[in-house]
Formats: structure tokens, C-alpha cells, sequence
């Protein structure tokens, strides 16, 4: 039996309008209620059992079916509530869900139609929604509604279906375009999501790539199909491709550098659509350029279609608006041996079929608009996804002045106890708290739920929440965020999948930036300031919280030449592969020195500059390391350098014996910014 179920895509355009609607992404939670977290990997009809609630932690025997909700993507879904009274064993809830897309993603453009792909989202594919229950009225609901055949008229000839292939969901590196580089030449790309960014098929190069559309069942005679993609142009200078449907020519396409592409159109004849596979070719055999690299994200027709169902057990579908009732009859449906139900979901009807000869049949009543419906047989764990667990939670109202603070810390709860039941996150929290902030501890977690949805790794989870502590929060003091726990850039994680595990606090984009996390899409400015221990385990949190203090503790000591002099001193280190790179960096480095040694700061500024072209000159001076080890408080280095060195390395910092005394260093070089 061939099962194929096709996301309708305009059935849940409403979804992404939402996302895009929430100022913060919270706006949907009662903070009165107990909500029970479920999370989606897959698109389906989902039942909630008796058992299940139960097992949650639902009240089962005080709360009645009237009472649910069902919350996603920030708003309410209509649901199938089994009874509105006390539950039974076999009562149950019923609910369409999506998995996780790029909806939530296209927040971070700052042109949304530069995604190169909205049907996968860079980050997770699993989304949440949320369960709760209270006594108001007006609860959405999908109502049983009787079937009753009698007076029917003809019965409806076609319907309208989707067919639809999304690429990239692999998530290589491989099918990964990323956007423009900033320097044209150079491997250096912006933070920030820019044109044609997002994941896709493998590219292709002058030359033709034909996509198999499985289109089954068309009716021919009805209105004209509609297409829709996202393709890429991925390259400086122009672009061309022409797109044929069933082998004949449709629309060609000029573009210019990294560009994402919208094909919107109605296709020329429905005889070009197949019962079965419907080829699409992108081509750019015919470009004049001698090169011409292009991407295919997503493709999908919606073609009218005959009610053969192909021996689906389910199958979602549209009906364009009606004054009149309409008459269907679906046949070669897998009912396995059930009696099937046809949801309405825009018009909230529930209906069992009548079956006759092997053909399901039902009369819906008129629909002012195009009505959205999906066609299920009673097969819960199969064509009826179940729940098998959720999550108990109540939120934190941060708008609640008890709730706030100056100096936000962010973690995750893996770094709240390191097993011997120290939290080295509160007593960081303690001490800020003993420095005269008032410090607060968000757990990333909530941070998900509350503001990106329930989208696990999802930064939009901070950057709302920055949005909203700045513009809610009291005024009178200055704001802080600090990030506690390793961060790891999804282009990363996505291709080497076991380090998903480390991204305990997410950053922003590739390449990561823990500044755009509080930052706009039209101001890379950060509207609060933000760091980050990207810590692995709770021992680099107790390391760095001792370093802390010892730092203050420095900073209260005396007022004298023993106890200060040393926050003077400062080191310059300038690298260079070569000698003309030698002589730029010190040229800056120089120009800062008159600065530092001013009277504003009246700093010692100690210089060394590499004068060789060893990849790494090694930094093996005495007075060098005596320098660290009497103090330093600031070391400026200015070179080429990796993810663990400089081109001017120094010892390691286990063997200098400086406590107490440890300097902030300023690393103008290459990927040594990505201390998420």
C-alpha cells in the first residue's frame, strides 16, 4: 500500500503569518495555567489517549473535555475533543500538527523573500505545542457534524491536491549556500542571513536538473494548475535558467549575484501533469555565462485532482469556496477496515463517512471560503500519529517586576548541578549579586518555549527576549545579558551531528555572532550588551566564577604601586606572514600605543612583533613571561590566527603565575571571535 501524505500548502499560510505577527512570541500564554509540552518531528493528524494525559500529569478526573486548548506557533488550533465531559479510558483529543520549517527562520532576514528555503528551517525540525485547559468559552473546536446524504447533489468531479519535494534536508555542508561573501575572493561572510542563504540541492552548473513531481490522478479538464519554488543564483555577476513542466518551456529567469528566486505561476496546460511522475526541469544549459551555478530549495504544484486516493489511508485536500452544499465520493481509499472521518478544518467540521461499494461519501454544507480538509481512516499509530508523552511546565512571567533584573544570566539546566550538588550558575548569580546587580537565572529551555515556540536551539529564543526585556523592563538601570555555556553554529552541528549535544546556549546564524543575538535585523548594534562562558561542564564555570572574584577583589586592593601598578601594563603582539603584513600590523598596533599611554590611562605599553616567516613564531622571551606573570591587564594582539592560536603564540596559560591578575584580551585575527 502506497501511503502519501502531502502538506497542503495554503492550508497553513496562516501559520507563518502568525509567527511573523508576534511582537515576542509569547503573547499566546496564560501565565495562570499549566501548559504539557509536546514535541513534533512529523506532519500528521495527532491523537492524545486517555492514558497519556493521565500518565502527564492531567487532572483527568476534574478537568473536562471542553476545557482543552491546543496551542501552536503562538495561536490556538482548532482540536477533536471525543467528549466534552469528564474523560473516559477511551476518550481522547485530536489535533493537525506540523513539524518545524523555516517560518520561524525568516525573522532572522532582513528581507524575507531572501530565504532561500521557508519549507526547512536551519536549526530543528521538531516544533512543540501546547496542551492546557481552563473554564472560559469559545474554545476552537473541529464539531461532529452528521452526514446526511439525503438531497445531495451531483457529486464533485475533482479536488484540489499539492504534490510537493523539499531539498537540502540532509543539511550538509554540501547543500549549503552562504550567500554573498563580504569581500569578493575572500572565504568572509556576514552574521548576518543575507540573499540566497539557507539549504537546498546540490548545486548545478550549466546544465539542465530535472525533479520528479509524484502528481497522481490528474483531472485534466479542470482549472489550470499553480506553481510554486524557491530556487537560488548562486555566484557574482548574472544569471540565467529556464523552467520547463512535462518537457515544455514555462518562464526563464535573469538574476544577478546571489539571489533567491520565486517562481509564482500558472502552468500553461494541466496535459503536461502525468499520472504518476511530473518531471521539472531547472536549466541553465542555455545561459550564455560560462558560469552559472544554481539551486532548486522546494518545488510543489497544486493541480486539480480526481477523488481516486490512491489507497491512502490519509490524504489532505481543498475545495474551493461554495454557496451550495457539495457531494463527495472518494474511492480506492484504504479505510482498513475502519470507518474514516473527513476533517473541515476551516469551517471546524468533523464528519464519518458513509460507505458504499467500497466509496467513501459525504455531504459538507457551504463554505465562504476555500474550505481545507484531510481524509483520515481510524488507525491510531499509523495514519493517526499518537502522543506518547508531554512535558508538564508552567512559565515565567517576565513581565512581573520579581522576575527581572539587570544582569540576566542565561544557561542551560545541565550546567545546574555538576553532581555534588553545586550550582556554580547561582553562585555566579551571587556573586553579581554581592557586586551590586540585582542578577536574575533564565533557563535557556524556557527561553525556547516561551519565545521561538517551543523550536529547541531556535536564537530567536533570546533575541525576543532581549526585545522584550528592552522594551518592558524598568529603565532606570542598564541591562546585561551573560551567556553561560558552549554554543555551536547550526552549519556546524547540522554536519557533524554529535555536537548538537554541546550547543547548550544557541548563537546567531553562521558565522556565529553572540552580538546579533540583541541586535535588529536593520541595526547590527547590540540594544544590550552580551557575553558568554562557553562552557563544557560545570568545573569551567567554577574556574571562571574564582577568576571573577579574584578579578574584583584586585580592583578593590589598595590604592598602591604594589597592588596597581600592574593594570598599567599593557602587551602589544603583532603577527604577519610576511613582511608586508608584519608592517601593517604594527602600524596599527603603533597607533594605538600614543592612546593607551595618554594621560586618560596613562598606561606602559610593552611591544613584540613577529619578524619572521614561520607560520607560528613562538614567543619564548623571558621578559615577556615575566611581564604576564607581574600582570598585565590588557594583551592586544593584532595577526592571523585560528580556532586555538595566534600567528605569535604564547606560552601556555597553565604555566604563567599570575593570579590574580589576569588580562582581557583583544584578538583582532581570524575565528578567534567564535568563543561561543
Amino acid at each position: 500500500m502506497k501511503k502519501n501524505l502531502l502538506l497542503i500548502f495554503s492550508f497553513f499560510i496562516f501559520v507563518s503569518v502568525h509567527l511573523q505577527a508576534q511582537q515576542y512570541g509569547n503573547e499566546w500564554i496564560n501565565y495562570n495555567q499549566t501548559y504539557y509540552k509536546i514535541k513534533i518531528s512529523k506532519d500528521g493528524l495527532y491523537r492524545i489517549t486517555y492514558d497519556v494525559l493521565q500518565q502527564s500529569g492531567v487532572p483527568v478526573s476534574t478537568v473536562t473535555g471542553n476545557q482543552f486548548q491546543v496551542f501552536g506557533r503562538g495561536q490556538e488550533l482548532p482540536i477533536y475533543v471525543s467528549t466534552n465531559s469528564t474523560f473516559g479510558a477511551s476518550d481522547y483529543i485530536e489535533f493537525y500538527a506540523l513539524k518545524n520549517d523555516g517560518a520561524l527562520d525568516s525573522n532572522m532576514f532582513a528581507n524575507k523573500s531572501w530565504q532561500a528555503n521557508v519549507r526547512l528551517s536551519l536549526f530543528n525540525d521538531t516544533s512543540a505545542y501546547f496542551l492546557t485547559y481552563n473554564n472560559s468559552a469559545g474554545h476552537l473546536r473541529l464539531t461532529t457534524t452528521v452526514n446526511n446524504l439525503a438531497g445531495h447533489p451531483a457529486k464533485e468531479t475533482w479536488c484540489w491536491y499539492v504534490a510537493e519535494n523539499i531539498y537540502g534536508q540532509a543539511r550538509t555542508i554540501q547543500m549549503y549556500c552562504k550567500g554573498k561573501n563580504e569581500i569578493q575572493g575572500q572565504p568572509i561572510f556576514s552574521s548576518d542571513l543575507n540573499d540566497s542563504e539557507g539549504y537546498l540541492d546540490i548545486v548545478f552548473n550549466l546544465s539542465a536538473n530535472t525533479k520528479n513531481l509524484y502528481t497522481p490522478f490528474p483531472y485534466v479538464a479542470g482549472p489550470l494548475a499553480k506553481f510554486n519554488s524557491t530556487f537560488i543564483a548562486k555566484g557574482f555577476g548574472p544569471h540565467f535558467l529556464d523552467l520547463s513542466i512535462g518537457g515544455v518551456f514555462q518562464q526563464n529567469y535573469l538574476s544577478n549575484d546571489f539571489t533567491s528566486v520565486h517562481p509564482n505561476f500558472t502552468i500553461s496546460s494541466n496535459s503536461l501533469i502525468n499520472n504518476g511522475n511530473t518531471p521539472v526541469t531547472y536549466s541553465s544549459a542555455a545561459s550564455p555565462y560560462s558560469i552559472d551555478y544554481h539551486g532548486i530549495a522546494f518545488l510543489n504544484l497544486k493541480y486539480p485532482r480526481l477523488f481516486n486516493f490512491d489507497n491512502a489511508g490519509s490524504v489532505i485536500f481543498s475545495l474551493n469556496a461554495s454557496a451550495a452544499n457539495k457531494y463527495l465520493e472518494i474511492y480506492n481509499f484504504n479505510e482498513q477496515s475502519t470507518i474514516p472521518v473527513l476533517y473541515d478544518f476551516t469551517n471546524g467540521l468533523r464528519l464519518t463517512a458513509i460507505i458504499s461499494n467500497d466509496t467513501l461519501k459525504f455531504l459538507l454544507p457551504p463554505s465562504a471560503t476555500e474550505r481545507q480538509l484531510m481524509v483520515v481512516a481510524q488507525t491510531p499509530g499509523t495514519d493517526i500519529l499518537l502522543v506518547n508523552s508531554m512535558q508538564s511546565k508552567t512559565f515565567i512571567d517576565y513581565t512581573n517586576p520579581s522576575n527581572q533584573g539587570d544582569f540576566i544570566i542565561i544557561s542551560h539546566p545541565f550546567f545546574f548541578d555538576d553532581g555534588a550538588g553545586n550550582n556554580y550558575v547561582q553562585q555566579y548569580k551571587d556573586f553579581k549579586n554581592a557586586s551590586g546587580y540585582q542578577a536574575i537565572v533564565a533557563n535557556i529551555q524556557e527561553l525556547y518555549d516561551q519565545f521561538s515556540y517551543g523550536v529547541e536551539t531556535h536564537p530567536m529564543s533570546i533575541r525576543n527576549f532581549s526585545r522584550l526585556i528592552n522594551n518592558t523592563w524598568a529603565t532606570t538601570t542598564t541591562k546585561n545579558i551573560f551567556l553561560i555555556g558552549k554554543g555551536i553554529e547550526f552549519y556546524n552541528y547540522n554536519d557533524y551531528p554529535i555536537s548538537k549535544a554541546h550547543n547548550y546556549v544557541p548563537t546567531w546564524a553562521w558565522p556565529g555572532s553572540d552580538i546579533l543575538l540583541t541586535s535588529t535585523n536593520d541595526n547590527q548594534t547590540p540594544i544590550i550588551a552580551i557575553g558568554r562562558i562557553p562552557a563544557l561542564n560545570t568545573n569551567d564555570i567554577k574556574n571562571y566564577l574564582e577568576k571573577a572574584e579574584q578579578f574584583v577583589a584586585a580592583q578593590n586592593a589598595p590604592q598602591t604601586i604594589s597592588d596597581k601598578a600592574w593594570m598599567k601594563r599593557v602587551l602589544h603582539l603583532g603577527g604577519g606572514e610576511n613582511l608586508q603584513d608584519q608592517t601593517i600590523f604594527q602600524y596599527y598596533l603603533n597607533s594605538y600605543k600614543p592612546i593607551i599611554e595618554d594621560t586618560l590611562f596613562g598606561g606602559k605599553v610593552y611591544s613584540f612583533f613577529k619578524t619572521s616567516s614561520d607560520p607560528i613564531a613562538t614567543a619564548t622571551s623571558a621578559y615577556l613571561d615575566s611581564l604576564i606573570n607581574t600582570g598585565v591587564s590588557l594583551i592586544n594582539f593584532f595577526g592571523h590566527s585560528s580556532y586555538n592560536s595566534f600567528d605569535f603564540n604564547l606560552d601556555h596559560p597553565g604555566n604563567y603565575e599570575n593570579y590574580g591578575k589576569y588580562p582581557m584580551i583583544l584578538s583582532n585575527g581570524c575565528l578567534l571571535g567564535n568563543l561561543f
